[in-house]
């Protein structure tokens, strides 16, 4: 079954236009916020890239070039402290979960004296 871990939007989420300018509060009921790991069969995952590559279309998150075979995938409950580290703030939030947090067999856990 192809997956993707990720947890719901816990965020207000707001669309604005060019101008910077609120256009729209976005329900949230059924977004989510996707983290990695992702999961598919090899030859699914291989043929989603090849493809992608001859349409000259440019995916940021495999998943997506799956669906675009029109095969759905699977969301699976991920963790807030799955964070992606792109930036420095990333890098220092980091830091700080793992010097808050334990592990518990092979799990992050808060530190309950926080």
């Amino acid at each position: 079954m192809p997956a993707s871990w990720g947890i719901p939007a816990y965020d207000t989420l707001k669309r604005v236009n060019d101008s910077g300018w609120i256009d729209k509060t976005i329900k949230r009921d059924n977004i989510w916020l996707v983290q990695t790991p992702q999961a598919f069969q090899y030859e699914r995952i291989v043929l989603a890239h090849e493809r992608a590559r001859k349409d000259g279309y440019f995916g940021t998150y495999d998943a997506l070039l799956v669906e675009r075979l029109g095969k759905s995938v699977k969301m699976i409950q991920g963790s807030r402290y799955n964070i992606k580290i792109t930036t420095r703030e990333d890098l220092v939030l980091a830091k700080a979960i793992l010097e808050t947090s334990s592990y518990d067999d092979d799990h992050l856990r808060p530190n309950p004296q926080i």
